[in-house]
């Protein structure tokens, strides 16, 4: 592997500079071995940069074309021949491993110092192999029995769940689990009852358990956060009735509200140490964590790590939707882990009654046929049932639909007659794109229809006008503000223009346009900033031409986000591509918590 050949993969958009930059200097600074051996670590070294950018935590040596799949749209979907070009260059698995075991820069175990930790035909940056195995660890140790007594277990299970309502099994033995152990792994899709659980689980624990006094809620974005306190606050006052979970929750600080768990760690922009990990653990008896999707590996590694042994964790989320925007697709691996019958199988429970979409929902039998991947029945209903569509895709016939419906939710904006009614209004209507860029991206699309409003309704001088749907951009605490927070902007008494979001306790409130921070037109999202929203209405923008992001996964996430009605509007052939296509991202964290509990036994 000479440089020539990693700039030949530079040029082909295989690898980035920086990929390509580590590369070199693995041919420069290697040390004396047979060139075969250091061009191989080369190639190794740029590739495992590379996936990681894709989302992976390692490479598979037997298919490193891998390296492609899930990489930012747009990065390589004009390279037809970019799989062929990685065919060529890398060398066959078996050599390839051989030659890399025989140098010092390689290593079979993540303690040591070496650059790459390779693993069967599993190579990985070591950092990356460090936090899965972090990972692995902490969540089999907290697996253990939590020493309650049996009859105590008995008697709040007893008073707390009725054997005989057959809705009521999976939330009975997600108690039973959460009552025994020291971990619990919560999942279901939209609808099924997973706040509800997590609250009975909690009031069940409290029962059980009087050392349980502090109780710490967390999400992984601010709009996830958001989104569990306003399910908490409208479901707790009929569950807690002698007040033991909130003067739990009050126990925690920050006013029982959830955290975002960057806030919870404590983690800094500038990279420093986190106020909380192993020698500061979180001073906490119970931690949730919801839409556990979206966290990434490092970040779930942070967190187990500052985790003390003695904290019971419940990780809740749904595993068929898309993956953490980063590295890593944690809760995938977790539920693997537990269906492979390893250490993990008692710990899971995956609730399947759907109270939002019922047996007769046309949104839910195709989200239930896109997640299994069966093409023919999601064609079947797109083309029967009258809550659903599938459109066509071109520019103009995407933007014209698009346009007319955003101006029927921008006139209902416009003339709700108080900010409560519009910030009622604001979800009834959402585009969703799968892509960020391009024509037909979010970002062009939102750029498209708010220009068609506000050439209309905008005031001289301003980008803002009455009606116009704001999403946020970036968290602002002080302001009570995360990012992708949606609010409307309304024409106060004065004529001044204000921005109307919901407080913490759901109550509507104004703040000046001037004291935003960074915002833009909220039209539009992709479908990874759209995930744990809920709309009545969704045009879903698959777009023309197939992309290498598209799978079901992506397709399942957008076509629950609506209640009602759904269009999907994509070219020939991208519907069926994508829903037969499931990303996956190459991982070792289920294997590890395979071979781990196999050690620790």
């Amino acid at each position: 592997m000479s440089a020539a050949a990693l700039k030949q993969l530079r040029d082909a958009g295989v690898l980035r500079e920086v990929d390509r930059a580590l590369g070199d200097l693995v041919l420069r600074r290697h040390p004396e071995a047979a060139p075969e051996v250091r061009d191989a670590v080369a190639l190794a070294a740029a590739l495992a940069s590379r996936s990681v950018v894709a989302g992976h935590s390692g490479l598979r040596l037997d298919d490193p074309a891998s390296t492609l799949d899930a990489l930012p749209a747009g990065e390589l979907d004009a390279v037809a021949d970019a799989g062929l070009l990685m065919a060529e260059l890398a060398p066959d698995a078996d050599a390839w491993a051989a030659r890399l075991r025989q140098s010092p820069w390689v290593s079979d175990d993540p303690g040591t110092t070496a650059l790459l930790c390779l693993q069967g035909e599993l190579l990985q940056l070591r950092r990356y192999a460090v936090y899965e195995q972090g990972v692995a660890e902490a969540l089999l140790l907290r697996a253990s029995s939590t020493g309650l007594a049996v009859d105590v277990v008995a008697g709040v299970m007893s008073s707390r769940f009725e054997k005989a309502d057959e809705h009521d099994a999976r939330q009975r033995a997600a108690a039973a689990i959460a009552l025994s152990s020291r971990l619990l792994i919560l999942c279901g899709g939209p609808g099924t009852g997973k706040t509800h659980t997590v609250l009975r689980l909690l009031d069940a624990l409290v029962a059980a358990d009087p050392s349980v006094k502090r109780i710490h809620l967390a999400a992984p974005t601010g709009k996830a956060a958001s989104r569990l306190d306003d399910s908490l606050r409208q479901r707790l006052p009929a569950i807690d009735r002698d007040g033991r979970i909130t003067a739990a929750l009050a126990g925690a600080g920050n006013m029982g509200s959830t955290q975002t768990l960057h806030r919870l760690l404590g983690l800094r922009p500038d990279g420093s140490s986190p106020r909380h990990h192993a020698g500061r653990p979180l001073p906490t008896d119970l931690l949730v964590v919801d839409e556990v999707s979206m966290v990434d590996l490092p970040l779930m590694a942070r967190l187990l790590d500052a985790l003390s042994p003695g904290a019971r964790l419940l990780l809740v989320g749904d595993h068929n939707q898309l993956a953490s925007v980063e590295t890593g697709d944690v809760l995938s691996a977790l539920d693997s882990a537990a269906a492979g019958g390893g250490p993990l199988s008692g710990h899971r429970v995956t609730l399947q009654h759907n109270h939002r979409f019922g047996a007769g929902s046309a949104i839910g039998r195709l989200a239930d046929a896109v997640c299994v991947g069966d093409v023919a029945a999601a064609r079947a209903l797109l083309d029967s049932e009258a809550a659903l569509r599938l459109e066509g895709s071109s520019v103009g016939h995407v933007l014209s639909s698009l346009s007319a419906r955003v101006a029927t939710l921008h006139a209902g904006l416009q003339a709700a007659a108080s900010p409560e009614q519009a910030l009622s209004l604001m979800d009834d209507y959402r585009v969703l794109c799968a892509l960020r860029r391009g024509p037909l991206g979010a970002d062009a699309i939102n750029r498209r229809l708010d220009a068609g409003l506000a050439s209309k309704a905008a005031r001289l001088g301003s980008t803002h006008y009455p009606g116009q749907l704001l999403l946020i951009r970036e968290n602002q605490p002080r302001l009570g503000l995360a990012n992708g927070d949606t609010g409307v902007v309304l024409a106060a008494a004065d004529d001044r223009l204000e921005a109307w979001f919901r407080d913490a306790q759901g109550q509507p409130r104004a703040l000046p346009l001037a004291l935003l921070p960074a915002h833009q037109p909220g039209w539009a999202l992709s479908v990874h900033q759209a995930q744990g929203s809920e709309y009545e209405h969704v045009d879903v923008v698959l777009g023309e031409v197939g992309s290498r992001v598209l799978g079901r996964q992506l397709l399942y996430t957008a076509v629950t986000r609506a209640r009602q009605t759904l269009a999907v509007m994509a070219g020939p052939g991208v519907l069926d591509a994508a829903i037969s296509r499931r990303l996956m991202r190459v991982s070792g964290l289920s294997w590890r918590l395979a071979t781990s509990g196999d050690d620790a036994g």
